[in-house]
């Protein structure tokens, strides 16, 4: 007898990885926790498992965006492809913009109107080159305005994270500052650079800068301003908020400009919440008639 060859059933390809791409896509967003985002007198991360899930959530909604633009790009599914200047993020930046400046390295005063701040990665030439207009500005403006650093280290550059911990365990020593020009001022060569040496010609305590260096907190406090710029979409460096206004890359005369508007739209703000004076009444018409 002849066996019977039976054809393997065909399996139905599933639906659910284009549902979801669609659902990812059609502008729906989630309400993230900004609650748990650390405040100014934390002493540690309350969340640490959160935030990562949030900052892996952002990643897997990236890759599901890029997915998509290949597909629509070979004819696999209809639609447009939105460009990445148009893609919705889980959190509008400007509002943590607020909570992200009470964080970091600060100069000037914490009630300035005018308020910057700066994601921005040792190792990086472009930040290098615009690292002293913050701190310019805020010495020309004679209170006006503020600045705040915070750490953003790209992947490929090896002592970014190394370069952060060092100017925070600087700043220990109430020399954050000093170490922030001194690193940028390497530039290239940081891969050469050995930390301790620079601290120590600072006139820093040897000792307790290396504790500083290598301690679980200052990797944490890099973290921290690591995932802040992941969720202020701060993608390139260096970026830029001027009273929440986001401004990418190196180009000085813009940050200037972001500043000035920002001025001039303080002004105008003022002079309409000034309360308009009544008209007073006009006196009397003199008579026509001669004495």
């Amino acid at each position: 007898m002849r066996a019977c060859m039976l054809k393997p059933r065909r399996r139905r390809p599933s639906l659910w990885p284009l549902m979801v791409v669609f659902w990812v896509l059609s502008g729906v967003t989630m309400p993230l926790p900004i609650a748990a985002m650390p405040g100014p007198g934390d002493a540690a991360d309350p969340l640490p498992e959160i935030r990562l899930d949030l900052q892996r959530l952002q990643e897997a909604v990236d890759r599901l965006q890029r997915t998509m633009d290949t597909m629509v790009q070979r004819g696999l599914v209809v639609g447009p492809a939105k460009p990445e200047s148009e893609r919705k993020p889980l959190i509008d930046p400007s509002q943590l913009f607020g909570r992200a400046i009470e964080k970091g390295q600060r100069l000037g005063p914490a009630d300035a109107p005018i308020q910057i701040l700066a994601f921005a990665d040792f190792e990086c030439p472009y930040c290098a080159r615009s690292a002293g207009i913050g701190p310019h500005l805020v010495r020309e403006s004679k209170g006006e305005v503020a600045y705040v650093f915070r750490n953003n280290p790209l992947k490929r550059h090896k002592r970014a994270i190394e370069a952060a911990r060092a100017a925070w365990a600087a700043g220990q020593q109430g020399k954050f500052w000093e170490m922030h020009d001194a690193i940028f001022k390497v530039g290239r060569k940081l891969k050469d650079v050995d930390f301790i040496e620079m601290a120590s010609g600072l006139g820093l305590d040897r000792e307790r800068f290396a504790t500083d260096l290598s301690s679980p907190q200052s990797l944490r406090l890099v973290e921290q301003d690591l995932f802040t710029a992941r969720l202020m979409q701060a993608r390139q460096t260096p970026t830029f908020f001027v009273n929440g206004k986001k401004i990418v890359g190196a180009d000085i005369a813009i940050l200037v400009n972001a500043v000035d508007a920002a001025r001039e739209q303080i002004q105008q703000d003022q002079v309409a919440s000034e309360p308009v004076p009544e008209a007073e009444d006009a006196p009397a018409a003199a008579s026509s008639r001669a004495p």
